[in-house]
């Protein structure tokens, strides 16, 4: 089992911006997405001389309209006192499918279903299959405003089930620039809830990159945990 999982929360979202995890946005058919970036959390649960630095490689493809195929992988440093863990995290592979076209006043909605797969090192090194499975909503207001949430369940082996969860307020400040507001977090069923209030910035810097900066605090019960994360996504395709 992860050890760090129910501090890492989301894995601080560093791309597939937006809504505090994934977009409710699929990868068009004949596109891939190359989306990387690195995160630094410090004052793990509020503790001194903690932290979790991470790097991040999300690779999304489209299968045809509404679907994406996804892969994930992350490398993460775990800082506890004078205890310091590193390794590979679960290989994730995953598939997100429409279910709720935007229509009539209804907001988009996807599933998403994610496998993590025992692929890793000491502490990261799950003991079987990981299952994520999770609902993203997107509401569109206006040119300026999109409101989304997400919720789903993690599966850690028979006994473990997390629950994560997220909303967020996409603000538009041109058509190549927009401004999050975000609120997400973790449950697990040995640790109180790790949630976390942030802000982020994406830009298309051309038509094929685009340059996402994230930065925020813990609002746990624990506190003082802050957080920035940095990512870049390369379109690849129409």
């Amino acid at each position: 089992m992860t050890i760090c999982v129910a501090l890492a929360a989301q894995d601080y979202p560093i791309t597939d911006r937006s809504f505090g995890y994934t977009t409710a946005y699929a990868v068009p058919a004949g596109t891939m997405y190359v989306e990387t970036g690195y995160f630094q959390l410090d004052g793990l649960s509020g503790l001194e001389g903690t932290g979790i630095t991470g790097q991040s490689l999300l690779l999304r493809t489209g299968l045809w309209k509404g679907a994406e195929l996804r892969a994930r992988a992350w490398y993460q440093s775990v800082k506890l006192g004078a205890t310091k863990l590193e390794g590979l995290s679960p290989v994730e592979l995953g598939i997100k499918q429409s279910i709720v076209e935007p229509s009539s006043g209804w907001p988009s909605v996807f599933a998403l279903v994610e496998l993590g797969l025992p692929v890793g090192s000491g502490a990261f090194r799950p003991n079987g299959i990981d299952a994520r499975t999770k609902i993203i909503a997107e509401k569109y207001i206006s040119n300026t405003f999109i409101i989304g949430i997400n919720a789903g369940r993690v599966w850690r082996g028979l006994q473990n089930h997390d629950l994560e969860y997220s909303a967020s307020l996409r603000t538009a400040i041109t058509p190549e620039m927009a401004l999050y507001t975000e609120f997400f977090g973790t449950k697990t069923d040995d640790f109180a809830a790790n949630n976390f209030m942030g802000l982020a910035y994406e830009v298309w810097l051309f038509p094929q990159i685009v340059l996402d900066v994230a930065a925020g605090i813990g609002v746990s019960e624990a506190g003082d945990d802050h957080y920035w994360a940095v990512g870049l996504v390369y379109r690849v395709g129409k």
